[in-house]
């Protein structure tokens, strides 16, 4: 859900024209009145993340400085930012834990950083880009390198229940496979154990439940983007 004080994931140019990823609390909403030719106007009511991004709501943010590498990062609130920005910049949804002493902040899900560092590679700004985030579009699966001479290789998959589930186990805390049972369906679909689940149709898993991105339908397709760390 958006809303007033989200934490939310952009993707956009600092002042030396680096592209990265940063995250900002929400401070403003703004969605169209009276349809695609209205003007944009100021609203408080929550709005589920989804339909925002649909109908390209903009965003007001003070933004936190971000420090560390390799997926491994704090934050420190405040920067402020007066620019608007469109919700089809906005990679996804930031959850923090509660600020140390220090007003540090460290994301409660653990690989929320590794996961927004893919994200950032999958994506190439368009040709015009500017300050206030153009559109991104994907591109194909890359491969980084990581901490500890580690790789971490982005690759989705596509699978079926089998007999009403799909044979593994995931730690909801940071979306990471635990147990994949032989001869089901992510044993079939190559699911190991170790992967982290980005995605879900889609769908960032950051900050949210990976059972509750499911599809209802017993046999519908499920698209999962995994994150694999390779030695």
């Amino acid at each position: 859900m958006l809303e007033i004080s989200t934490n939310v994931v952009i993707a956009t140019y600092d002042s030396a024209g680096r592209f990265d990823w940063w995250c900002g609390r929400v401070q403003q909403l703004l969605c169209k009145s009276g349809g695609k030719r209205g003007s944009y106007v100021r609203t408080y009511l929550p709005v589920p993340f989804d339909k925002a991004k649909a109908v390209n709501y903009k965003i007001h943010c003070n933004f936190y400085a971000k420090s560390g590498a390799d997926g491994d990062y704090t934050f420190k609130y405040n920067v402020d930012d007066s620019a608007p920005y469109h919700m089809e910049s906005v990679l996804g949804l930031l959850d923090l834990n509660l600020p140390s002493d220090e007003g540090v902040y460290v994301p409660r899900d653990q690989q929320a950083g590794w996961k927004f560092d893919e994200a950032l590679k999958l994506i190439t700004p368009a040709a015009d880009s500017a300050p206030h985030r153009k559109r991104a579009r994907s591109t194909a699966d890359d491969e980084a390198g990581g901490s500890s001479g580690a790789k971490k290789r982005a690759q989705t998959v596509t699978l079926k229940r089998k007999g009403g589930t799909l044979g593994i186990s995931v730690d909801p805390n940071n979306h990471q496979i635990t147990n994949v049972v032989e001869g089901g369906a992510g044993d079939t679909a190559g699911l190991c154990v170790g992967d982290f689940i980005a995605e879900v149709n889609g769908k960032s898993t950051t900050g949210g439940s990976f059972g509750k991105l499911l599809p209802a339908a017993a046999m519908a397709e499920i698209r999962l983007r995994l994150i694999r760390v390779q030695d």
